[in-house]
């Protein structure tokens, strides 16, 4: 492996330890953020679907990007965009030998998401708390609605200080919904319930002085990548000593 290899690879283990790190009172190094924190942190909420994915290699290789296109289909804050607009997540979500970075959203084409934006200009990810800014509607095998939180749990309710939800049924499969007699005695919040109660917190919270971003429409529009913090400092110059010559007699 080049040298260039080893270190984007050291890159990415670094985020994966950074991320996956615990604190003190919890399972995770991300702030917890309740749905008013969301709300309030968020300059746009958009209900919009995934319709393509695309993972490209940062300029120098360091790293990857996912840029993430959605159709908007609803904006509970903030203006609706006109069209398809993109969002750019570090990390590969595409490729074959793609690395899931801890507490990075992901995302996959069809999905029906609740995205609690951010920047649409942040480096690493534009959505607040992480996953934690991302909530994806599934059904199940009766056709019934689920509203998923980030790390695939089913939503039973959600009130501005918290998101009541069920278990994962396996923790090491996320993917895995849970059985209609645990759905049954638990019933979960359809889609157009959760979202009016997003709805009606957004309402009710107080108004955000921070001006709206322009949408992104095209991956040229993102800023560049700044990779200067990964390239080794070059040396600098040492102070040569110098001597005055003593006068003579």
């Amino acid at each position: 492996m080049t040298r260039r290899g080893l270190v984007g690879l050291g890159v990415v283990v670094g985020l994966v330890v950074l991320a996956s790190r615990p604190p003190s009172g919890g399972a995770t190094s991300l702030i917890a953020k309740r749905p008013r924190d969301l709300i309030t942190e968020a300059t746009r909420i958009l209900h919009a679907k995934v319709v393509q994915l695309h993972s490209v290699p940062s300029p120098r290789g360091w790293t990857s990007y996912t840029y993430v296109s959605f159709q908007p289909v609803e904006a509970l804050k903030g203006s609706l965009p006109d069209g398809p607009f993109l969002l750019r997540l570090e990390g590969d979500q595409t490729g074959p030998y793609s690395l899931p970075i801890p507490s990075m959203p992901r995302f996959h084409v069809h999905d029906d998401c609740l995205l609690f934006i951010r920047s649409m200009h942040d480096r690493a990810c534009p959505l607040v708390g992480w996953e934690q800014g991302l909530l994806t509607m599934r059904r199940d095998a009766t056709g019934r609605e689920l509203v998923m939180d980030g790390i695939g749990r089913v939503v039973l309710d959600v009130t501005p200080d918290g998101v009541n939800t069920l278990p994962l049924p396996d923790p090491g499969d996320p993917a895995m919904l849970p059985d209609a007699a645990t759905l049954a005695a638990h019933p979960p919040m359809s889609l157009a319930d959760f979202l009016r109660r997003i709805h009606a917190m957004v309402n009710d919270a107080p108004p955000q002085p921070a001006p709206e971003e322009a949408v992104i429409t095209a991956e040229a529009e993102f800023p560049p990548v700044e990779e200067d913090w990964l390239t080794p400092a070059a040396p600098q110059p040492q102070p040569t000593a110098t001597s005055t010559p003593e006068p003579r007699p």
